[in-house]
C-alpha cells in the first residue's frame, strides 16, 4: 500500500502543473472502469469458449486509443478526455450488459 501511495503522490506531483488533482483522479478512475470491463470481457470470452469476446475487448481497447490518439491534434486535450470519459462509459455498460450472462450461464 505505501508503494501504491508513494507513486499517486509522485505522479500528483508530477502533473500538478499542468492538471489539478480532481482531474487526475477522474482520469484514473476512468481508466480502471474501462479496463475493468475490457478484462471481463476478456474474462468471458476464456471461461465460457467464445472468443468473439476476446477479438470485441481487442477491437474496443485499439479504437479507444487510435480515437485518442487521432482525435488530440484536432480537438485537444480536454476535449479527448470528455470522448475517453463517453468510451468509458459505454465500457461500463458493456460490463454491467455482460452480468446476467455469468449468471446464466452457471
Amino acid at each position: 500500500m505505501q508503494l501504491f501511495v508513494t507513486f499517486y503522490s509522485s505522479f500528483v506531483n508530477w502533473c500538478s502543473d499542468r492538471l489539478e488533482t480532481d482531474k487526475i483522479i477522474m482520469k484514473i478512475l476512468l481508466a480502471i472502469c474501462l479496463h475493468i470491463s475490457l478484462s471481463v470481457m476478456v474474462l468471458y470470452s476464456v471461461v465460457y469458449k467464445k472468443p468473439v469476446w476476446f477479438w470485441l475487448a481487442l477491437l474496443w481497447h485499439a479504437f479507444v486509443d487510435a480515437a485518442a490518439v487521432y482525435l488530440l491534434p484536432i480537438i485537444g486535450a480536454v476535449a479527448v478526455e470528455g470522448v475517453v470519459a463517453v468510451m468509458a462509459i459505454v465500457s461500463l455498460a458493456i460490463l454491467f450488459g455482460l452480468r446476467p450472462r455469468f449468471r446464466k450461464q452457471d
